[in-house]
């Protein structure tokens, strides 16, 4: 192989991975934008919309990295391309295999990534795995939604916001609650985990849920019914 084919093929190599880089990290950031618009027009997906992006940007590093060190292969082998022309042996054949290896490499590992975010199952994976996490209990998960329903109701009315035109976040009313001395803080140490149960039920979680957690919902939704 002569020398202006492989400064061509070394130089070009790393141009085209950071072209890439480029413009897989743009549709990233732009994919990341559109989860915080749904999760903004949808609350339930608040707990995987966090997710998704947590694993997004886990992909991101991976990718870079990945990039990264085939660029660095490159520029190295663009720097011995003289030596390698000059001597062309075995050894320079096996310096051009691992080149095209290392960079068919990254470009595989960015794509599979990419593939993976833009799969139109993306959130309902994100949603089973999250469900992993939670043993089985021995309440209905449909009766622990209407619990749950039944206390969002009961919050919403003590604090006559229902009779408001603009939809209020859960976690306003229930910053709302406490500052008008309905619940104390300890009373919701546990609604972040309440509240997930709940929003992954909504997307196909469909485990029974806990006692224990079912039982503080109540506890809560009563205080506030009798606060």
């Amino acid at each position: 192989m002569d020398k202006d084919t492989l400064f061509w093929l070394f130089s070009t190599a790393p141009q085209v991975l950071a072209a890439i880089i480029g413009i897989v990290f743009t549709g990233m950031f732009f994919m990341s934008g559109n989860i915080d618009s749904r999760v903004r027009e949808d609350e339930t997906l608040s707990e995987i919309g966090e997710k998704a992006k947590t694993i997004m940007h886990s992909n991101m590093k991976i990718i870079a990295v990945t990039n990264v060190i085939a660029i660095i292969v490159d520029l190295i082998m663009l720097a011995f391309t003289p030596s390698l022309t000059d001597n062309w042996n075995c050894c320079s054949f096996r310096c051009v295999g691992f080149f095209a290896v290392v960079n068919l490499a990254a470009i595989i590992v960015t794509f599979y990534f990419v593939f993976d975010v833009v799969s139109p199952k993306y959130f309902d994976r994100i949603a089973n795995n999250l469900s992993q996490d939670f043993q089985e209990g021995s309440v209905d998960p449909y009766e622990y939604v209407r619990n749950y329903s039944a206390f969002d109701k009961a919050a919403r009315d003590k604090l006559r916001l229902s009779q408001t035109e603009r939809y209020i976040p859960i976690q306003e009313v229930l910053n709302m609650l406490i500052a008008n001395g309905i619940l104390a803080r300890y009373d919701i140490k546990d609604f972040k985990e309440i509240r997930k149960i709940r929003n992954l039920i909504l997307h196909g979680h469909n485990q029974k849920v806990s006692k224990d957690l079912n039982d503080e919902l109540i506890r809560i939704t009563a205080k506030v019914v009798n606060g």
